[in-house]
Formats: C-alpha cells, sequence, structure tokens
C-alpha cells in the first residue's frame, strides 16, 4: 500500500515514484493495470517529465501498444536533450523479452506517430521535417530489431525507408542504420522495386516537382533504396521500355539509365543511342536522349548532382570492400 501510494501521489519527485513503481513490479503487484491506466489517463497525476520515466518503468510487461501510443502522443522529449525517449526507449527495445506481435505493434505505433505532421519544408535540410524527432531513434532500434528476426514485410520496409530517410547519422544510430540499409541493401529486386516506387509517392504527396532527375537523385541520393546494376537493372530497363507505364515513371528510369545505372560502360554515347529504341513511342524521352547526346555545358546544378551521385557510388564501392575484408579476416 504505501509503495502503491507513493508511485500515486503526484507531489512525490520523480525518483521517489519510479522507486515505488520499481517496487510494485518485484512484488508483481495486481495495481500495476491500474497505474499503467492512471498514467493514460490522469495527466494532472502524471506530468510529463514523470509520464516519460513511468512509461519506461511499466515497458513491455505493463504498457500494451494502445496505451503506450496515446501516452506518448501526449508525452515528448525536450528539443535537443536526452532522456528517457530518445535514449532509454531505444536501448529498452533493444534488449528487452518483447514477442513478436508486441514489436510489430511498437514498430508501427512509432511510424505512426512519426508521420503525424510530417512535412516538407523547402528551406531546410534535411527537407523532410518530423514533428517527433524524440521518437526517431526508438523506431531505428524497432526496425534493426525485426531486421535481426528476418522480418522483410511491406510495413517494415515502409518504417525503415522512413527511419533511414529521416535519422541523423549521429554516432548513437550510426551503427543500427548502416544494418538497416544493408537489409534495405538485402531485399529482393521484387521488393526494391515496390520499395522504391512507396517512397516516391510518399514524397510527392508532400511535395510535388516536374523534375524527374531531382526525384530520382534524391530517392537514391537519402532514400532507403540506393538503386545499383546488380539489383535493379531489370526492372528499370522493364519499366523504361512498358509503354503502359506513366510517362513521368519511365523518364524518371531513363534518367536512372543514363545517370545511375550501367557504371561498367565506357562509351557514354553508345549506351544513349542503345536506349533510343526503348523509348521510340515516347517522342519527349527521344529528346532528352538527343539533347544528351549533343555537345554541351550542361547546368551547373545537374553537372553538381551528377558529381555527387559518383561521389556516393565511390564511397559505397569503399565500405562495401572494408566490409567483404573484415567477413574475409
Amino acid at each position: 500500500d504505501i509503495a502503491y501510494a507513493a508511485a500515486m501521489d503526484g507531489a512525490r519527485t520523480v525518483r521517489e515514484r519510479s522507486l515505488a513503481i520499481e517496487a510494485l513490479l518485484q512484488l508483481n503487484d495486481s495495481r500495476l493495470e491500474a497505474l499503467s491506466v492512471s498514467t493514460e489517463t490522469e495527466s494532472a497525476r502524471w506530468p510529463d517529465a514523470m509520464a516519460r520515466h513511468a512509461v519506461l518503468d511499466l515497458f513491455p510487461t505493463c504498457m500494451p501498444i494502445a496505451r503506450l501510443s496515446q501516452i506518448l502522443r501526449r508525452v515528448k522529449e525536450r528539443p535537443h536533450s536526452v532522456g528517457d525517449l530518445n535514449y532509454r526507449l531505444p536501448r529498452e527495445i533493444e534488449t528487452a523479452d518483447l514477442s513478436p506481435e508486441y514489436l510489430d505493434q511498437l514498430r508501427q505505433a512509432l511510424t505512426d506517430l512519426i508521420i503525424e505532421g510530417i512535412a516538407w519544408e523547402r528551406d531546410k535540410f534535411p527537407h523532410l521535417r518530423t514533428k517527433r524527432p524524440d521518437l526517431m531513434a526508438a523506431l531505428v532500434a524497432a526496425c534493426r530489431r525485426q531486421a535481426a528476426e528476418g522480418v522483410r514485410t511491406e510495413p517494415w520496409i515502409t518504417s525503415s525507408l522512413l527511419a533511414v530517410r529521416l535519422s541523423k547519422e549521429d554516432h548513437s544510430e550510426k551503427d543500427a542504420l548502416a544494418e538497416l540499409r544493408r537489409a534495405l541493401a538485402g531485399l529482393p529486386a521484387d521488393a526494391r522495386e515496390t520499395a522504391f516506387w512507396k517512397e516516391d509517392a510518399f514524397l510527392a504527396h508532400l511535395h510535388q516537382t516536374q523534375d524527374a532527375w531531382h526525384r530520382v537523385f534524391d530517392l537514391s541520393r537519402y532514400g532507403g533504396i540506393q538503386l545499383n546494376d546488380e539489383k535493379d537493372a531489370a526492372w528499370v530497363r522493364k519499366q523504361l521500355s512498358d509503354p503502359s507505364e506513366p510517362l513521368e515513371h519511365r523518364e524518371m528510369m531513363l534518367w536512372t539509365e543514363m545517370l545511375l545505372l550501367n557504371r561498367a560502360a565506357t562509351d557514354h554515347r553508345e549506351l544513349l543511342e542503345g536506349l533510343k529504341p526503348f523509348v521510340l513511342d515516347a517522342p519527349s524521352l527521344t529528346t532528352i536522349i538527343g539533347n544528351r547526346l549533343k555537345p554541351q555545358e550542361g547546368s551547373a546544378e545537374l553537372r553538381r548532382m551528377e558529381a555527387a551521385n559518383a561521389k556516393r557510388t565511390k564511397q559505397a564501392e569503399r565500405r562495401a570492400a572494408k566490409d567483404h575484408a573484415s567477413w574475409v579476416m
């Protein structure tokens, strides 16, 4: 009774209430469910700092996902701080005894919270901004753990794409993000194709652009699916040559063929000439090839993007070589 009274006493310090909750957990007290419900329904009794702590104290045994989601919708971590939601929660997700069903529901709940109010902000970089950056590390942890358990469902892919695009490559998340990228890179070709267009559609809903090359560059540079010849050449060529595909998609595939794939091609003019038969039904696409065949300086922006892509490709090759060397050793 003393421990329960202390845990529910809003006048007590966070430490005192947390110690009381810990005592109740050790006793497997029958009132833990009522306490957990209270964290969701009685916000006055559970101010943000205490609610953040209590959620993690009760996670996962006494914190069903629906309740956790409702509490996290109300409670946030302070900006530019390290606390329960952006430090402790990710580590609990990595190590706690979670059933596959609970983990899957958790990943989806975090995804939904992060997407709420997401926006494309033209004057900021990265352009895609979430109102819940405090939950990004937790989403990365959930996606990473599912990846390690062999999960490759479409909802997992959607969440992982979001995690890769929104996460900052800071030290705390670097390894987890690298593992997520490897899991996405290892997807079969059909899943990579689906993921590529899913991310494109998601971004198009937030930000309209008519420039096909910018769309392709952004997806391959900052997205979770970085196109390569081995996994993607076949489906890219198939969509490029299919008259039933939307013209904007075919144009994106044309730029992909010209600037991202065919890395082994030594004669660029020969490559461009070889692409013509696949787009003879689309005058706008043949015009693009014709313009690329003309001697020209090209726009500074296009040259910058091409150089950035070439640099990214070399970095990826170096990382792959380094990984291979470590495996061999």
